[in-house]
């Protein structure tokens, strides 16, 4: 059996880093860190009620929230003036999605509730107008059991937008390297978690399967229907001759090519989740076919 997943969350390095400064303008307004026991990660519309009911007071509330553990990274920015809260919000969840987020709960403007409440439960400087907020919580499943939470609030303050961005680490031991500024929030793990026969090679630039793939499809999908009740993680890599952001999509579009030839080859896995992690964990001293593939990671569901 596999073992737990060991990760650490790792930025695309300096110069995607100040690639996204110069691209968006941000500045940091805070940046801070904690350790949490179940955190109420906020999956619903912020509320307020009137008066004390079923034994909770008067106040704002949110309306639905699941419980989240582990190490806790919040980070504050204020973006340039020339972008808008919607334009910026539609970029960061084109990246979250290529980086293996699924939206648990997203809202916009008023259906999201007030930002005099989201500032009770959040912070104190989440703030902007609440016509132009947008906010979504998002989950990878890669990190250990727990997996990795996001939440992203972001809303126009006066001419510039300004976003709270909280991260939930489920591994104790990760280490953190990230870039929130420009979202980038990508899980690795450890090869020795890979199936060995699980490894599939694409051509440069490519997420098409070729047919000297299909053997070992069949392989490995004979191997995952003896492990039916299992979780799946299928994860894309790219090689590093693309951007930051092409990279991701194509690994994460790999990933997601991988997913649909196994389940026509009959995988009947209860739990099939699927991201890309782009040039992340590309071993150097491969040639850029060992680095243009996608593993997959099986644990108990």
């Amino acid at each position: 059996m596999i073992g737990s997943i060991k990760l650490s969350l790792l930025c695309a390095g300096l110069l995607a880093s100040g690639l996204a400064f110069a691209e968006w303008g941000a500045e940091s307004v805070m940046h801070d860190e904690w350790y949490r026991s179940n955190h109420p990660l906020v999956t619903g519309a912020i509320a307020y009620r009137d008066a004390p009911e079923g034994g909770y007071s008067e106040g704002y509330y949110a309306s639905q929230t699941q419980s989240v553990n582990g190490y806790h990274v919040r980070e504050i920015f204020d973006y340039g003036s020339e972008y808008t809260a919607g334009y910026l919000f539609k970029e960061m969840l084109e990246k979250l999605d290529n980086q293996g987020f699924s939206q648990i709960y997203t809202c916009y403007g008023l259906v999201c509730g007030d930002i005099a409440g989201w500032q009770l439960l959040t912070d104190r400087l989440l703030d902007g107008d609440a016509h132009s907020q947008s906010y979504v919580a998002a989950h990878n499943p890669l990190g250990g059991a727990g997996g990795t939470y996001l939440s992203l609030h972001i809303a126009d303050l006066d001419t510039r937008p300004r976003a709270v961005i909280d991260v939930f680490f489920s591994d104790r031991d990760l280490t953190r390297t990230l870039d929130l500024a420009s979202v980038q929030v990508v899980p690795v793990y450890d090869q020795s978690d890979v199936l060995e026969v699980a490894k599939i090679y694409f051509d440069r630039g490519s997420a098409h399967i070729t047919e000297r793939m299909s053997p070992v499809i069949s392989e490995l999908g004979e191997t995952l229907n003896v492990q039916a009740n299992e979780q799946l993680l299928i994860v894309g890599h790219a090689d590093a001759t693309g951007t930051y952001d092409f990279n991701m999509r194509l690994s994460r579009n790999r990933a997601e090519a991988v997913k649909q030839r196994l389940l026509e080859v009959g995988v009947k896995a209860q739990k099939i989740e699927v991201a890309g992690v782009g040039s992340v964990m590309n071993d150097s001293s491969a040639n850029d076919k060992m680095n243009r593939r996608v593993e997959v990671i099986v644990r108990p569901l």
